[in-house]
C-alpha cells in the first residue's frame, strides 16, 4: 500500500508549494478514513517535506487502475491511466494482491526544482477491474516563483 501513496506523491504532491486535498470518494470506497498530511504546510522548491498518508483498506486489492489528471493554470498537462499493480511492482517491493487492514505511509520527499510557479489542480481516482472505487481525491495547490 505504501507504493500507492508514493506514486500519488510523486505525481502530485511534489508539484505544489501548498496544497489542499478533498475526498471525492464515497462510503463505498475500499480505502476508508483516508488522511493525507504534509509538513511543513508551505513547501519550497528544492527543499524536503514529510508526507503521511493513512487509512483503512476494507478488502484485498487484486487488480486495478489509477487515473491521474493534472492541470497547470487551468491547462491539462497530464491525464494518464495505468495499471495499479504494475505501478506498485515498479516503484516498490510490494505486489498485488494488497491485503486489507490498516495502511500507513510516511516518507521524506523533495520538491523538484524544475517545477514552475502557478496554480495546480487535479484528481486521482483508483478503481478495481470490477469498477469498485479504491479511493478518489481532488487536490488544489499554488506555487509562487
Amino acid at each position: 500500500m505504501k507504493t500507492i501513496f508514493f506514486i500519488i506523491s510523486l505525481f502530485l504532491i511534489l508539484t505544489v508549494k501548498s496544497v489542499s486535498f478533498t475526498n471525492c470518494g464515497n462510503g463505498n470506497d475500499m480505502i476508508q478514513n483516508m488522511s493525507i498530511e504534509i509538513q511543513p504546510t508551505i513547501l519550497h522548491v528544492g527543499e524536503a517535506y514529510e508526507l503521511t498518508v493513512s487509512g483503512n483498506l476494507m478488502s484485498d486489492i487484486r487488480n486495478g487502475s489509477i487515473t491521474i489528471t493534472l492541470y497547470y493554470d487551468g491547462i491539462l498537462i497530464w491525464d494518464s491511466t495505468s495499471s495499479l499493480c504494475e505501478m506498485i511492482e515498479e516503484f516498490s517491493w510490494m505486489y498485488c494482491p494488497i491485503t486489507k487492514g490498516s495502511i500507513y505511509f510516511h516518507d521524506k520527499l523533495y520538491v523538484s526544482d524544475w517545477i514552475r510557479g502557478g496554480h495546480y489542480t487535479g484528481q486521482v481516482i483508483s478503481e478495481t477491474k470490477e469498477n469498485d472505487q479504491i479511493f478518489c481525491f481532488n487536490f488544489d495547490g499554488q506555487i509562487d516563483e
